[in-house]
């Protein structure tokens, strides 16, 4: 038996366009190398601004047209400020909008996500953040990390995104 060989796709998450939560089938536009490209696939949390290698194959849906059906996800957290804030303002993290993720992110710049997981003390400086909410938003943004690092911990064993988050809810 043939064992298919999977293509290689790389880029920025644009926006989510549909998610099934209960088993994370997830339909996205990919900017890749300036293409926006359809990606579909058990992508469980995966939010706007992500950067994403993806590995599976191109396929064409009658409706939809040509998209790329992702297998295996490696996923990488935005590491400058302008997808930091496409990120923050997709309501990635909870207690955090569009508004709020555009002060966050002019306030910190590069540093956003240093700040948000370590120094949440700093965040109370912005106006209409106070050291609750900021405190709330660091859990948050803390909590939700975690869950990416055990996707992406099992992923490095050769689980599928779909056995992952089984893996992740069953726990």
């Amino acid at each position: 038996m043939e064992e298919k060989q999977l293509e290689q796709l790389s880029g920025t998450v644009e926006e989510i366009t549909f998610r099934k939560v209960e088993n994370g089938f997830t339909v996205l536009d990919l900017n890749s190398d300036g293409e926006l490209v359809t990606v579909v696939g058990v992508l469980p949390d995966v939010s706007a601004g992500e950067e994403l290698r993806l590995m599976g194959e191109w396929g064409f849906h009658q409706v939809f047209g040509r998209q790329f059906k992702a297998e295996l996800c490696e996923r990488f957290l935005p590491a400058n400020s302008a997808s930091m804030l496409k990120y923050l303002s997709s309501g990635a993290v909870k207690g955090i909008g569009p508004a709020t993720a555009e002060k966050i992110v002019a306030e910190f710049g590069d540093d956003t996500f240093e700040v948000l997981e370590n120094h949440p003390d700093k965040l109370a400086r912005i106006k209409g953040i106070s050291k609750d909410k900021a405190k709330l938003i660091s859990e948050n943004f803390k909590k939700q990390f975690a869950v990416r690092q055990v996707m992406i911990y099992l992923e490095g064993f050769g689980m599928t995104p779909s056995e992952c988050l089984k893996a992740y809810k069953a726990l």
